[in-house]
């Protein structure tokens, strides 16, 4: 771990499948894909501090924007999401 952090890089990218690309001494990692920060699973972005941020295809989304377009009823039932020219997420949980 140099200077305080962990990183896994590709063709010069940020980039990480299986985990965060970034890890922090700290304990905050961010989730990047292609050099953007994308994570369709949960936050891009998880703050030492407990803060989170969301983050698809290098776009940000608050919670409540996540929620009423990931949830067909706008409720708790994220079962199909579409975000449009971004991505499609079956299954989206938090």
């Amino acid at each position: 771990m140099m200077n305080g952090y962990k990183a896994w890089w590709l063709n010069g990218e940020l980039h990480r499948e299986d985990g965060p690309a970034i890890e922090y001494h700290d304990g905050g990692v961010e989730w990047h894909f292609n050099g953007s920060l994308h994570r369709k699973d949960g936050p891009a972005i998880d703050h030492a501090d407990g803060n989170k941020e969301w983050w698809l295809n290098g776009h940000s989304f608050t919670i409540d924007i996540i929620i009423s377009i990931f949830c067909d009823d706008g409720g708790s039932d994220p079962t199909i999401a579409w975000i449009p020219d971004i991505l499609i997420v079956d299954d989206f949980e938090f």
